[in-house]
């Protein structure tokens, strides 16, 4: 990162905007990265579970939720600074020098609204649940009709089990104790979304309400793909699910007026570190199935793109053919039943 900004002094590309200026220094460290990784260096190199420390190492450094892009030390989020490292990882550094000239460059950091600074930007799970339920239903009824050609069937809802007490039936299954502890997964059969409130919810609660909010996003675009007929549970459907979730951030995202791409129909907005708030869910809960799931660095990647390019970037299509292959990110919910 440092490198990139003598990069930029010695190249003259530095922008008036201190979070472009950020950004661009980032950029280049993934094309570095990147570089590394394809064997260049006589002394380094790059195991692909390793991406995932710098992921983690960006969050930790990026800048306080409710930052103003415009602060003249910004440096962007977390999200804002893992996506320029990761452009620069994809696209390498002659994508970065377009970035102090780039009128379009993607920054999602926001300000807080009044309301949002009062309550740091969360909602108590009890409130989000219900609206989260109203709000992923709204989005794929969309999704479905507007770009996907079919009718998206609402799900029974969201059961948030206590491990120690509760029972849930599941595909001709009695599934309790032991097998609901830190339980995230769908239920096809009953269609149903579980969730363990005992357990996973608080763990995810520490890191911020989007947390909650993206691993049950996650549970939902999986049920989108089994109605889209993509039924099979492998590495590039699981990131398949990230890139969705990604599609669905973005519709939930608002602009500089508030307003969402669901309009009056929105129940929740993100706000500022919400997507922050999901990556440090990934790095958190997760990554121990990298084979089956993709690491985190893959999650990003198809979660960013979902948010950035939107469903065409999911490869939909590709996968409801029957194709293999993979489009660069992923997570660790199940399918029962």
């Amino acid at each position: 990162h440092e490198y990139g900004h003598a990069i930029q002094a010695r190249a003259d590309i530095f922008s008036t905007r201190s979070v472009v200026t950020e950004m661009q220094a980032d950029c280049f460290s993934g094309a570095w990265t990147a570089w590394v990784a394809e064997g260049n260096s006589p002394d380094f190199s790059v195991a692909e579970e390793q991406l995932d420390f710098s992921v983690a190492g960006m969050i930790s450094i990026s800048d306080v939720p409710g930052t103003s892009p415009d602060d003249l030390a910004a440096h962007g989020s977390g999200f804002d600074r893992i996506s320029s490292f990761q452009d620069g990882f994809e696209h390498g550094p002659e994508r970065c020098a377009e970035y102090d000239s780039d009128p379009n460059l993607p920054i999602v950091e926001i300000e807080f609204t009044e309301q949002d600074f009062q309550t740091g930007g969360n909602m108590p799970t009890a409130e989000l649940l219900p609206d989260l339920e109203i709000q992923l239903d709204v989005f794929y009824e969309a999704l479905f009709s507007e770009r996907l050609d079919a009718d998206w069937e609402s799900l029974e809802g969201i059961v948030v089990v206590n491990p120690n007490r509760d029972e849930v039936e599941c595909g001709g299954e009695t599934i309790s104790g032991d097998d609901l502890e830190y339980a995230s997964y769908l239920c096809a059969d009953e269609d149903i979304v579980v969730i363990d409130g005992v357990n996973l919810v608080p763990l995810l609660e520490e890191i911020g309400d989007f947390a909650v909010a993206a691993e049950i996003a996650r549970l939902y675009a999986i049920e989108a793909q089994l109605q889209l007929g993509i039924e099979e549970r492998n590495k590039a459907t699981s990131l398949q699910a990230d890139c969705l979730t990604g599609v669905f951030a973005a519709a939930s995202f608002p602009d500089e007026n508030g307003n969402t791409q669901l309009g009056e129909a929105a129940r929740l907005s993100l706000s500022a570190g919400d997507l922050d708030e999901g990556i440090q869910g990934f790095l958190t809960y997760g990554s121990d199935r990298s084979d089956e799931t993709g690491t985190v660095f893959e999650r990003v990647q198809a979660l960013r793109a979902g948010f950035l390019d939107g469903i065409d970037a999911c490869d939909l299509d590709v996968r409801r053919s029957g194709s293999s292959g993979s489009i660069g990110s992923g997570s660790d919910a199940e399918s029962r039943g």
